[in-house]
Order: C-alpha cells, then structure tokens, then sequence
C-alpha cells in the first residue's frame, strides 16, 4: 500500500529531529504536498514545521488554493483543530491552515491525534458552528493505538466514537461526500 498512500507525520514521528524516519521511509516525500482524486484536491499539511502567518506552507496553501481548479477539496494534518478528546482536546498548530481553507471554501478536515472517531457541523475559524459556509472536520484516531476517552463535547460536535476503525469518505462530483 506504500505506492498510494498520502501520509502527514504526526507528533510521534517528530520524536526524532526531522521526523527522520517517517521522511527516511517516505522517500522524496515533500513537508505538505497536494494530489488529486477524482474531482477532488486533497492537501496534506504539516502543522509540526512553520505554519503561521507568513510562513512559506501558508503561502504555498493560499496560492495553490487560488490556482485550483477543483472546486472540491480536502485538508489534512496530524493534530484537530477542534476535539472533545479527553487527552488532546483542540489544536491552534493549524490554525491559520485551517483559516485559509475556511476561506477558501475548503469542504473537509481531516485529522488524527486523538485516538476517537469524533464528527463536526461545519465550522469557522473562531471554531463556530457554520452551516453552509464551515468546514467540516472529522478527527479519525482509530488506527489501531488505545482509544482516548472524551471530556465535554464541544459545540458543533455530532458523533463521537470510541473503537478501533477507518473513515470511508465517498467524494463525487461539484463537491458532493458521503461517509
């Protein structure tokens, strides 16, 4: 499965300078990155290296999300910029990420961290629900590591699970998804 797997490194990876290992097993793998599905443009951020205003991976997110034909698009990282998990809760390491894709109109985020299955509304960047114009985040922590519990539900929050699991997104056309 290495050939088509689009992986982001995550706090463990960072364990060692440079995420060496992860960069080592993933050969030629840039720092974030984007591909495309179908009609869809997914981006594969990375939080654990300059992120903020300014920094070289916004502009390149800004300008690629300007340039981008697909209407229909998908960002990505480690850490949930919004999480009712117990152990790791909300996330600010992508916060200015999150905010270009809210303007942008990104559709979904995608993120891992905590080790819960946990679905929001659409949201803003002040993490506000926003129906018809958010973004909606899936935090999936269910790989395979012990699963976290939760503490109180955030707002926006509409399913959360406990469990060992995999996400299954169907994207179609003119932004349409179903998981």
């Amino acid at each position: 499965f290495k050939s088509h797997t689009k992986p982001v490194p995550g706090n463990h990876e960072y364990k060692t300078a440079g995420a060496a290992g992860f960069y080592g097993y993933f050969s030629g793998l840039p720092k974030y990155y984007k591909f495309t599905l179908g009609a869809w443009t997914l981006y594969a951020l990375n939080p654990y290296v300059a992120a903020g205003p300014g920094s070289a991976q916004a502009a390149w997110f800004a300008d690629q999300l300007k340039a981008d034909p697909n209407r229909c698009q998908i960002m990505y990282w480690h850490p949930p910029y919004v999480s009712s998990g117990a152990d790791h809760g909300n996330s600010d390491a992508a916060a200015t990420l999150f905010a270009i894709g809210y303007e942008h109109r990104v559709e979904i985020a995608l993120a891992g961290h905590d080790h819960v299955y946990e679905r929001f509304a659409q949201m803003n960047p002040a993490r506000r629900v926003e129906p018809g114009r958010g973004v909606r985040l899936f935090t999936v922590g269910t790989g395979g590591a012990p699963n976290d519990g939760f503490g109180a539900a955030k707002p926006g929050s509409l399913k959360r699970a406990r469990g060992h699991g995999v996400l299954q997104l169907t994207l179609g056309d003119a932004g349409t998804y179903a998981w």
